[in-house]
């Protein structure tokens, strides 16, 4: 399971960069995961950087989209997440799909909705 945002006291966790837009990505931390809200307007840019950022997605059009550019995270509330982890895992999409929870204590009931990650709010 995906944990962004929980256990950064651990060496290996990524490094997480909120930003408005993908305009300044030379003042991102190297090695860092950029996090950002869905743009339609950036979607070829979303195929250029999927493998280092992570979209905040608001319903499936959006998550369809970003899926499609094969962005590596689709951040969204927790009752989006379990209606778009099925339509991710019954159209192969390679795009995680991580619910943003407010406590550790929330990780198990994703593990068990079978969420694939979680984003600490």
């Amino acid at each position: 399971m995906i944990t962004l945002g929980f256990y950064t006291h651990i060496d290996n966790h990524p490094k997480l960069s909120l930003q408005q837009n993908l305009t300044n990505l030379e003042d991102t931390p190297a090695n860092s995961i950029v996090l950002i809200p869905y743009n339609k307007d950036e979607l070829k840019q979303y195929e250029q950087y999927n493998t280092i950022i992570g979209v905040f997605v608001k319903n499936i059009g959006e998550f369809i989209a970003v899926s499609k550019c094969n962005v590596q995270f689709a951040i969204c509330d927790y009752s989006l997440a379990l209606i778009v982890q099925k339509i991710a895992d019954n159209y192969l999409y390679d795009t995680k799909v991580l619910a943003k929870i407010n406590t550790i204590e929330e990780i198990e009931k994703a593990a068990l909705d079978e969420i694939d990650g979680v984003y600490k709010v």
